[in-house]
């Protein structure tokens, strides 16, 4: 069951040089998905931490990403 009305975040961590941590807000496009529009400085590996929030609930996930 898709999950709206909810306060979402993308923390981007490059695991291999340090310094260029990214993090932006994920607005709601509708059925429960969220999207936002980020420029990174490198290809190669990065970890993209997602974290959803309401009320004082919230719910964490990684995934690790390779950027071409």
């Amino acid at each position: 069951q898709p999950l709206d009305r909810l306060e979402v975040e993308a923390a981007l961590h490059r695991p291999t040089v340090a310094g260029f941590d990214r993090t932006l807000p994920l607005e709601p496009q509708g059925g429960g998905v969220y999207a936002g529009v980020v420029s990174l400085p490198f290809a190669g590996q990065w970890e993209a931490r997602i974290t959803g929030r309401r009320g004082a609930g919230s719910h964490q996930t990684t995934q690790r990403l390779f950027l071409p």
